[in-house]
């Protein structure tokens, strides 16, 4: 199975309610007005779709407030070769619902109203910044990797699991062999997103056991000028993984995963 990652913020995706699915949905109640709804969907690896699953029970939960669908992060797993009957495309979405909100529910901070627009040098400082992210990731060092990372995000990658997951894959990964960013895109006030500057950082890392890992990094451009990463979209596979897909495959493997190259 591979397994693909993502944590971070929602910028805007429209509330679309469809038929319930049977599936369990499990509800929490941070505060008054705030909940988080757990699920696990078979059949689709697609976050939107699951997003839209869980709206049903969001307007429930609201009654006849409105609602925004904030922050969240989702797992998704897949077959990695074509006919394996015992494997079923699945999601799991931890979704944040703010009930009576309007807009997006995102409370990072906004940007400083400037004419600031990004050069040669901000594009190596969100390379570097990307590469030290990743590098922190790959030696275990969780607190370095999570002081880059804004506040809203940063508690969702605090929790035990998410680290116990990335030591197990570096154990059974070894030693990284090359660690690049490919592509770095800039975006000015996206829509749905609060004010400002954002960039993404996509890359991709190799080991000599066959591992191999590739996603982005979304950075937002802060009021003292510095740049918070916001969004992580990661796909790896490990060496036991990589040994059962055929050559011809991994090209596809890859894609699949969402790496550039």
């Amino acid at each position: 199975m591979l397994v693909r990652l993502c944590l971070g913020v929602l910028v805007a995706l429209p509330a679309f309610a469809l038929a319930s699915t049977g599936q369990a949905i499990r509800v929490q109640q941070p505060s008054p007005g705030h909940y988080e709804l757990t699920a696990t969907f078979d059949g689709s690896t697609d976050v939107e779709t699951a997003q839209r699953l869980l709206a049903p029970e969001a307007a429930r939960r609201c009654g006849k407030q409105p609602y925004s669908l904030g922050h969240y992060t989702f797992s998704t797993s897949a077959p990695a070769a074509p006919g394996n009957s015992e494997a079923t495309p699945q999601i799991t979405i931890v979704q944040q619902v703010i009930c009576g909100a309007s807009g997006s529910a995102d409370p990072i901070r906004p940007q400083q109203n400037d004419d600031w627009h990004p050069g040669p040098a901000d594009q190596e400082i969100i390379r570097k910044r990307s590469l030290a992210y990743l590098e922190a990731k790959d030696r275990g060092d969780f607190k370095s990797a999570l002081a880059m990372v804004a506040e809203p995000t940063r508690g969702m990658m605090a929790h035990s699991q998410w680290q116990d997951a990335r030591r197990a894959f570096n154990a059974a990964a070894g030693p990284v062999s090359s660690r690049e960013v490919i592509a770095i895109s800039w975006y000015d006030h996206p829509p749905g997103a609060p004010p400002g500057w954002y960039a993404t950082a996509d890359y991709t890392a190799t080991y000599a056991s066959a591992a191999f890992y590739c996603g982005y990094l979304a950075w937002m451009r802060q009021p003292d000028g510095s740049f918070a990463m916001i969004r992580e979209d990661e796909g790896k596979l490990t060496p036991s993984q990589a040994a059962t897909i055929p050559p011809d495959r991994m090209a596809a493997v890859r894609a699949q995963l969402g790496c550039k190259r």
